[in-house]
């Protein structure tokens, strides 16, 4: 149990990793795509960083749709909105697969913890039972079973073999009569 929760941690850590560089690109890509189409000046420090970091992590994308030209300045990328759209969509896939680890290690600590539990219950009942000495007797044969079918007759609850009912006692099978009624004392 331990090796598959310390597995599951480290997938989990690997997928978290990719999940938080997925959601970085789309960021990088999104702000790219925000200065293009709001014309900013590529001269400047930030744009011009944006503008790099998004040439690298929309290399795959490049080129896929046409850029349009709205102003003199100003640009409509549509290949850098679908690499922001693609990176979205990893990520929430890789989102539900941290989902899905994290939902196992819970479900591991969750069998080792009722595993525990189960031995620590069994040595309290084993504690108890040597305690009271209720424990089984070497030597001393274990009584009968009860019989699970009715006695032949169909009843239950017949007395032993080779002892009549008690005089005046009810038996299964007889009359229920009704008690005699209650005269008022004169």
């Amino acid at each position: 149990m331990k090796t598959k929760r310390w597995v599951l941690w480290v997938s989990k850590l690997i997928v978290l990793v990719i999940y938080l560089i997925l959601v970085a690109y789309a960021v990088i890509a999104g702000m790219a795509f925000v200065l293009q189409l709001l014309g900013a000046n590529p001269n400047s420090d930030f744009a011009d960083w944006v503008y790099r970091a998004a040439a690298h992590v929309t290399e795959p994308f490049r080129g896929i749709f046409p850029t349009t030209t709205i102003s003199d300045r100003s640009e409509f990328n549509a290949s850098l909105l679908f690499a922001v759209l693609i990176y979205i969509v990893a990520a929430v896939l890789l989102h539900a697969l941290i989902d899905w680890l994290a939902r196992g290690i819970a479900g591991v600590d969750r069998a080792e913890e009722r595993e525990e539990r189960q031995a620590l219950l069994e040595a309290q009942q084993a504690q108890t039972t040597a305690a009271l000495g209720l424990g089984p007797v070497a030597g001393v044969p274990a009584p009968p079973s009860q019989p699970s079918a009715p006695a032949p007759d169909g009843g239950w609850n017949q007395p032993p073999p080779g002892t009549g009912p008690t005089p005046g006692a009810w038996t299964p099978g007889m009359p229920v009569e009704p008690p005699e009624p209650m005269l008022p004392s004169d």
